[in-house]
């Protein structure tokens, strides 16, 4: 079963202005349960049926909630996770289901790890067997990489992508741009972790490699659409000028030579790489098909199309809603701590959901409701890591 984060847009029209416009949300549609929560950073969640699916803590566990029983699944790979504040990075990040995992039973897992003090990107599969890994294989590591976040999105049951990301204050990490590096990319990989042969091939990184597309901060959300044959990704800009993009094979996707947001201590990201403007830009790399302001409080995470939802305001072909991971909201940043509502056609956008907490993911089940992925001590201190389920108030 493939993630229900799948994007259909036939008429993508590239947003470019500052001045995006803040339509009016429409409260009152949403009733919230939480469905568990005493977590800390739960971070990725797949849906197998209304009542059963898998999701991780980034702290290193995968768990199976099935019929409202949780339980930890045995038999994962050791995983590193740096703590810083809160949040931290790195750890175990995303959790995927093969397309075929209806007759293959294959979960993959993206997650950081440490041998022999060597720093490690992986992403492993295996099967479940009740609440046990059975069959695990580490099938990508990336040798002395450390991802800040990391997504998985199905290409098709023969190929996935999988993004590394990083981050960087001041915020030119050199490797977004650096072929040499899978830091800063997005990738993409056979079922068994090979390299396909019809990757692109960029000059400077030698034969045909892993890396799809470059030129990325932090890659938070990831999603194929089928129909069309394209790859979707939020991401992460430093403080304010975070994206949506549109992926294109082989091309720079501008970081760090040019950023809509600012370093965080207020100055141009620019000021410390060789500066290129936003014309240069707009010759030289992708640019976002949606941006937000330098200094918007949004982070934004997870990523999904909204067209077929009990939510049908919000509803549409061109519409997704993303996470943002703010620490609290603000009166001049309404969307901080929110559930957001994009429609790229339109420019248009709006937290459908505020005061949430800092939101990791977002999926869709079968019945066309939704759940929330929230971060500990948010919006309030004492709040801890939870799933949240969101229902319509009307619904019969």
């Amino acid at each position: 079963m493939s993630k229900s984060k799948i994007l259909s847009i036939s008429a993508l029209l590239t947003i470019n202005s500052l001045a995006l416009a803040l339509a009016q949300p429409d409260f009152g549609i949403a009733e919230t349960t939480t469905v568990t929560d005493g977590y800390q950073v739960p971070w990725g969640i797949e849906v197998i049926s209304d009542t059963e699916y898998l999701f991780t803590e980034r702290h290193g566990q995968l768990f199976h909630y099935l019929d409202d029983v949780v339980t930890e699944v045995s038999g994962l790979p050791e995983t590193l996770y740096k703590p810083a504040d809160n949040w931290g990075a790195g750890g175990l990040m995303d959790v995927s289901l093969h397309p075929q995992y209806a007759t293959n039973g294959l979960v993959y897992i993206a997650y950081d790890s440490r041998d022999n003090g060597r720093l490690r990107f992986n992403v492993a599969r295996f099967k479940l067997d009740g609440n046990k890994a059975t069959n695990l294989e580490v099938i990508v590591t990336e040798e002395g990489i450390f991802s800040e976040g990391s997504r998985i999105a199905w290409q098709d049951g023969r190929h996935f992508f999988a993004s590394v990301g990083i981050g960087g204050d001041p915020c030119p990490d050199p490797g977004a741009d650096n072929l040499e590096s899978v830091k800063g990319k997005i990738l993409r990989f056979m079922a068994d972790g090979s390299i396909p042969a019809d990757n692109p091939f960029l000059d400077g990184a030698g034969n045909s490699t892993s890396i799809w597309s470059y030129g990325h901060r932090n890659v938070q959300g990831l999603y194929f659409e089928e129909t069309s044959g394209r790859l979707y990704a939020s991401e992460h800009g430093p403080w304010g000028g975070g994206e949506i993009n549109r992926i294109e094979a082989g091309q720079d996707h501008g970081w760090p030579r040019f950023s809509y947001g600012l370093n965080y201590e207020s100055t141009d990201c620019s000021s410390v790489v060789t500066p290129i403007s936003e014309d240069e830009a707009r010759a030289t790399t992708v640019m976002p098909s949606f941006h937000w302001k330098a200094k918007a409080r949004v982070g934004p995470s997870g990523l999904m199309k909204i067209s077929n939802s009990n939510f049908t305001e919000w509803n549409c072909e061109t519409c997704f809603l993303v996470g943002s991971m703010s620490y609290q909201p603000t009166p001049s940043d309404p969307q901080s701590t929110a559930l957001l509502w994009v429609n790229l056609a339109t420019g248009e956008y709006k937290p459908v959901l505020k005061n949430i907490g800092r939101l990791r993911d977002v999926a869709q089940l079968p019945s066309g409701d939704l759940l929330i992925l929230v971060d500990q001590h948010s919006p309030n201190r004492g709040d801890s890591g939870r799933i949240i389920k969101l229902s319509r108030k009307d619904a019969s």
